[in-house]
């Protein structure tokens, strides 16, 4: 069985570092082995939260265990996030070496978790410092937002042409892929990119108004899961997008400052709708009567099926020429073999946006 080391922060209440992540794997079938650089009763964005960070040598200590047991050596990846105090990086870049000694085929995610727009920094400078200089370049995979490809890069990113250019550099620096979140988009939507030597991808969801504290850390455990079942690089951000999406569309149903991650458990494994990730293309910029103007989001609107009713961009799943052609399941349409949902499912289908496991 599949197995993964994920090296990040934890709360007792609610979903977010490994509390969100080793469920997430979980659900797609993997181990998740946790180690925790930090614990708390709940996340910050919270009034009052209690707890700390670990001592790095704390965390190396559980590592030596692992490797004394000899399960280091079975871990098929390695993902870690917030690492909370200086010096955690150097520990986790040495259980990434010793577990990818034991196994070349290793994967390894790096999700900074440095800040986010809007709030700036939750970490140290040192910190900041210590994963562009140890778990970077280490790293297959880099997960950050916006913001922090930012930091990392050193190119502002406001526009997905821009995050584009900042991943080219950051990929340059050590990861073959880089995944991009939470890019502006147009009105009402948001972008994600993925960006390898084959080259770049976006995924466009609406904006869905809901606590998002957590999600980042849902995508990049999705991520890596989907990678090491073999899915390219743009099918795994599709997957992972619609998890994270699923869960967004749950918590905004539920209320609350936290993720629904149980509450979106029916949907979160349901194969029936997955955003389709659309190939980069950059436009040049337009001259107007004000000179020349920046171009809207470079990116092309990614396909989906799914089509909530009355938007426009999306298409009607099609049903395999197998399916039921009873009531249940819809009216087939003659002419275009296309499925004719009923009200009732045209009204509850746009909310089942579900990680195709």
């Amino acid at each position: 069985m599949t197995s993964v080391l994920t090296i990040q922060s934890s709360v007792a209440y609610g979903y977010v570092g490994n509390a969100a992540a080793v469920p997430t794997l979980q659900r797609l079938g993997i181990e998740a082995w946790p180690v925790h650089t930090a614990v708390l009763s709940n996340h910050t964005a919270h009034p009052s939260a209690t707890g700390g960070a670990t001592e790095p040598a704390a965390v190396a200590a559980i590592v030596e265990g692992l490797a004394e047991l000899g399960a280091l050596g079975a871990v098929d990846g390695v993902l870690s996030g917030y690492l909370g105090r200086p010096g955690m990086a150097a520990v986790v870049a040495d259980a990434v070496h010793r577990a990818r000694a034991a196994n070349a085929d290793l994967v390894y995610l790096c999700d900074p978790a440095v800040g986010r727009a809007g709030r700036g920094f939750f970490v140290g400078m040192d910190v900041l410092v210590e994963i562009g200089e140890h778990l970077l370049p280490l790293a297959d995979i880099a997960t950050p937002n916006a913001f922090e490809l930012s930091q990392f890069a050193h190119h502002r990113v406001e526009t997905v042409a821009a995050a584009r250019e900042a991943a080219e550099s950051l990929r340059a620096a050590g990861p073959s892929t880089v995944v991009c979140t939470s890019i502006p988009g147009d009105a009402g939507e948001i972008v994600n990119l993925v960006a390898t030597a084959d080259g770049a991808w976006t995924v466009t969801t609406p904006r869905i108004d809901a606590p998002a504290h957590g999600a980042g850390d849902v995508l990049a455990a999705l991520f890596l899961g989907h990678t090491l079942a073999g899915a390219a690089p743009p099918d795994a951000l599709s997957r992972a997008v619609s998890g994270v999406y699923a869960v967004l569309a749950a918590t905004a149903e539920k209320g609350g400052r936290d993720l629904a991650l149980v509450g979106a458990g029916g949907r979160f494994r349901r194969r029936s709708v997955c955003r389709r990730a659309a190939a980069f293309r950059r436009r040049r910029a337009r001259s107007g009567p004000g000179g020349p103007t920046t171009p809207p989001a470079g990116h092309r609107r990614s396909s989906a099926v799914g089509r909530p009713p009355g938007r426009r961009g999306w298409r009607h799943e099609r049903r395999s020429s197998r399916a039921s052609p009873s009531s249940a399941n819809g009216r087939r349409c003659r002419r275009s073999g296309r499925t004719r949902l009923t009200s009732y499912q045209r009204s509850t289908r746009f909310f089942l946006m579900i990680a195709c496991c």
